[in-house]
């Protein structure tokens, strides 16, 4: 479900370099954050030795020589069906098998080593970014490449060497930490940033020399703090609390200035700082949604990398909605989620018209809606409801039992052959 606080990614109809570009950012943006660790280069070059004393290295052997057994019995297979088997096969079966196994081969081959296709998919995203902001007509727009396609920290992390340039800039001037240059620098900074305060922008009087006055007030110590205090900022007075008034007057901003802020605030839920961040925020906290139209999707379905680069962004949001979509549009977004996500899940679509049936065949559970739209879909799906809102008892009642019945079910099944083959083997003999 979409809200207020949420940072929502809206990909609409366009060309087709826009909508990849926009795609390709936001995947970037994911992966520098931390929102996708298994595409960032740490992991992608990481190196697997194997230790033969290692249990684990074991298992990873084993789980090899699993892969590349299948993988030979799917291209057997594969063999079998071009050669002999499309023989007495019509053309339409023909073609629809050997697009499963070409599937089925894929999805082998990605499950043996993922991190050949992610380098696809981050070197693609890297070069539609790049490819955009060398196009002329978007040398107007503010070139974000660089921030985008690294996996630098956020300018948080920058801070300091931020205020090192801007102290090198300065060596030239009287006094590079005057009163004024410091508000100055730190007001350009609130005012170009996210970040509400610059803390290294304005501690910048600590490369003063050190006869300086300091902009702690002394007298602000309580007597507790001058003798049982064990940490030294505190005994010589040297929180925030101790500030000279005309120094928290200069660094104190209007409310207005501080929307960024509290927008970011809101967006991540704490209206109120905190100890934890205080002064910072989590950007990979933010909770995100996603907006895709059916004439955007088109530019990205039937790409494997694009549709992994999609499904790769779609995966880092709380809800994603597909608007505008075509009946096959439905299906291979379904058909996505079945492919790129390890292990297969199980997946469930409802729909209420002639245009979910393709959806509801594809998933492994179709559930129809009996409405004004027809019975197209109930005569597609495996289970058909009335309303909408039967869908909860459906999973959570009926659905459990139903699992217990077939566990039972099992079980007697188990017990009744074993019943019966020991019996033919006592009384055989």
């Amino acid at each position: 479900v979409f809200t207020p606080k949420m940072h929502l990614t809206e990909v609409v109809d366009g060309p087709a370099e826009k909508v990849k570009t926009l795609v390709a950012m936001e995947l970037m943006r994911h992966i520098k954050i931390g929102n996708l660790p298994e595409y960032q280069l740490l992991a992608l070059n990481e190196t697997k030795g194997f230790n033969v004393f290692s249990a684990k290295s074991f298992v990873n052997i084993i789980a090899m020589l699993g892969n590349m057994l299948s993988e030979r019995w799917l291209v057997w297979r594969k063999l079998y069906l071009s050669k002999i088997k499309r023989v007495w096969l019509s053309k339409k079966k023909y073609a629809d098998q050997l697009d499963l196994l070409n599937e089925k081969i894929a999805g082998q081959k990605r499950k043996a080593d993922p991190r050949v296709q992610r380098r696809k998919v981050r070197q693609l995203a890297r070069e539609i970014i790049k490819d955009f902001w060398n196009d002329p007509k978007n040398s107007q727009l503010h070139n974000d490449n660089e921030s985008l396609v690294s996996d630098d920290p956020p300018a948080i992390f920058e801070r300091a060497k931020s205020a090192r340039e801007s102290l090198r800039k300065r060596r030239g001037q009287e006094d590079p930490g005057a009163e004024s240059a410091l508000r100055e620098l730190a007001m350009a900074k609130v005012t170009t940033s996210t970040d509400v305060l610059d803390v290294e922008a304005l501690s910048m009087k600590s490369y003063r020399p050190s006869q300086q006055t300091t902009n702690f007030d002394r007298k602000k110590r309580t007597v507790w703090e001058k003798l049982f205090a064990v940490d030294s900022d505190v005994r010589h007075g040297r929180l925030g609390k101790h500030l000279k008034n005309e120094y928290k007057d200069a660094l104190a901003l209007d409310e207005r200035e501080q929307t960024g802020r509290h927008q970011v605030e809101s967006m991540i839920g704490t209206a109120e700082p905190t100890h934890a961040n205080m002064g910072h925020f989590d950007v990979s906290s933010v909770k995100r949604g996603l907006v895709v139209e059916g004439a955007a999707l088109k530019h990205l379905l039937g790409d494997p990398i694009l549709e992994e680069m999609l499904f790769a962004v779609a995966s880092c949001c709380e809800s994603v909605i597909a608007c505008r979509v075509s009946p096959i549009q439905k299906a291979l977004l379904l058909k996505m989620v079945r492919k790129y996500v390890a292990p297969t899940p199980t997946t469930l679509a409802i729909g209420d018209g002639a245009n979910d049936v393709g959806m509801i065949q594809e998933a492994h559970i179709g559930i129809g809606i009996s409405g004004l739209e027809g019975q197209q879909a109930v005569n597609a799906s495996d289970f058909a409801i009335a309303q909408f809102r039967f869908l909860e008892p459906l999973l959570l009642i009926h659905g459990r039992w139903n699992f217990m019945r077939m566990s039972k079910a099992v079980l007697f099944f188990f017990y009744k052959n074993a019943a019966l083959v020991g019996s033919i083997i006592v009384f055989s003999s």
